[in-house]
């Protein structure tokens, strides 16, 4: 497995996991988590390549499809992948306890192929402490212990791998990393560090907010104070995030290697976006009807229900 996939695939892992909530009284739900208003049921989001033609973005083929299934608590219940072709790639399902907190989840390989299981633990007093993954085989696979304040918010993460290395170095296998975490006075989240400790790296990331708490750029640092990327935000006057910039960095120069623009429906919440990819010019790619990766130039279409 190489050094990218390495990062993307914990990227992707943790990101089902990094609640900024500790407690269940402070928790958010699966709808506020994905930024989501109102009684909503379903959501379908279908991902296109995009083309330029004519200063237009046209929608192309297929990418995939993600549907995510709510509960009348707004917390998500089944989680499915779709490819082009309409075949299931992979699902989740989500448990939750009588006071609506995670405790399970399974993913599974296609439509019924039990892949692996996720438990969260928490302490008397309600805050996360552990999220623990299992193989199909019931073994240990790794996971990530909590540390949480008295405000809710978690300070600090330590992710483990495998105990009996069976799954290193492997797809789903876990690295050895640790995240903390600094706010402000208003709980905005304003610093990260993360330490790879298997990779050997160590990045920052600093966030920059305005009066109203939308964050407006955050920065991505090494050990050599070298940037690496940035990310730029703009907002509507609803609070809505209406474009998003990254930059990527050297000692050269910086320039734009992706714009995402948001469109919103009446009820404030997310129906389509559009990811432009740029190379080293600054210059818009020029695409052709050939297949892209979801790192290239996409459309993103979202059909919502509501309860």
């Amino acid at each position: 497995m190489n050094r990218y996939f390495k990062l993307n695939y914990i990227a992707s892992f943790l990101s089902l996991f990094l609640l900024l909530s500790c407690s269940s009284k402070d928790k958010k739900n699966s709808l506020k988590e994905d930024n989501l208003r109102g009684k909503v049921k379903t959501v379908i989001e279908s991902s296109y390549n995009g083309r330029l033609y004519n200063d237009v973005y046209e929608k192309r083929n297929l990418v995939d499809q993600i549907i995510k299934e709510y509960d009348e608590y707004g917390n998500i219940i089944t989680l499915t992948k779709k490819n082009a072709f309409g075949f299931t790639i992979n699902i989740e399902r989500s448990y939750y306890d009588s006071i609506h907190r995670l405790i399970t989840r399974d993913f599974y390989n296609g439509q019924s192929s039990f892949n692996s299981k996720s438990r969260t633990n928490y302490d008397e007093n309600g805050n996360i402490m552990e999220v623990v993954i299992s193989d199909y085989n019931g073994h240990n696979r790794g996971g990530i212990k909590y540390k949480c304040g008295k405000d809710g918010n978690v300070y600090s993460m330590e992710v483990y791998p495998d105990p009996n290395d069976r799954w290193r170095g492997q797809r789903g296998g876990l690295e050895r990393m640790s995240i903390t975490f600094t706010y402000d006075s208003k709980g905005n989240k304003i610093g990260e560090v993360q330490v790879k400790q298997d990779l050997g790296s160590t990045d920052f990331i600093d966030y920059l907010y305005d009066s109203k708490g939308n964050c407006l750029r955050q920065v991505r640092t090494n050990n050599q104070k070298d940037t690496l990327g940035t990310v730029e935000y703009d907002y509507d006057k609803n609070g809505n995030k209406i474009l998003e910039v990254y930059r990527n960095h050297n000692k050269y120069n910086n320039y734009v290697i992706r714009l995402v623009n948001l469109q919103y429906d009446s009820n404030n919440n997310l129906i389509s976006y559009v990811q432009t990819k740029r190379n080293s010019y600054n210059t818009i790619d020029n695409l052709t009807g050939q297949v892209y990766t979801k790192d290239g130039d996409l459309i993103v279409e979202r059909q919502i229900t509501y309860y």
